[in-house]
């Protein structure tokens, strides 16, 4: 669909400053991501993009559980996000 000026459709004009934005914050976070090791990269992931508890985790890694919160908390650590996955 081509750009027209007179539509009032705002997704005529093609990606807000916002999609592009968080485009470019989801990019920049896939690659911070792929720094981290992989052990903590996957407990980080499941906890906080797939929503599993921490026992779940230990499951699901065959890890013990204390592991588990050990890798959030160097994954969160090195992220620079504070004690409970929160921008700081």
């Amino acid at each position: 669909m081509a750009y027209d000026p007179s539509s009032s459709d705002p997704s005529a004009s093609g990606p807000s400053d916002e999609e592009t934005l968080s485009a470019e914050r989801l990019e920049s976070l896939r690659e911070i991501l792929e720094m981290l090791p992989d052990e903590l990269r996957r407990c980080f992931l499941l906890r906080h993009a797939r929503g599993y508890g921490v026992d779940e985790i230990s499951i699901l890694m065959k890890l013990p559980v204390d592991r588990v919160r050990t890798c959030l908390w160097q994954a969160r650590r090195m992220l620079g996000l504070g004690g409970r996955g929160e921008v700081s």
